[in-house]
């Protein structure tokens, strides 16, 4: 699931770039709900799927409920992951 709004697209094309077939728009507020129940029959159908749990309008570092009920109605468990971008120079 995405931020639908414009500023979110220059991760939407890096997403496609990295092979990601399929972005699925929603977040609290902006039609959530239907992404997550979405998201839910895509990961029971055998896909899989990253979220930043965290949600669009914070706080940061602090997992929102659509996670849990996603991972709840797949029955697909939670595998935390953090990433860090570095500059080599």
């Amino acid at each position: 699931m995405q931020h639908p709004f414009w500023f979110m697209k220059p991760i939407h094309l890096f997403l496609r770039f990295t092979g990601v077939k399929r972005i699925i728009l929603g977040s609290t507020g902006h039609s959530g709900r239907e992404a997550a129940e979405e998201v839910v029959e895509y990961l029971k159908k055998g896909y899989s799927t990253v979220l930043l749990p965290d949600g669009p309008s914070g706080p940061p570092f602090v997992a929102k409920k659509g996670l849990f009920h996603i991972s709840l109605q797949s029955q697909v468990s939670i595998v935390p992951m953090q990433f860090k971008v570095s500059w080599l120079g």
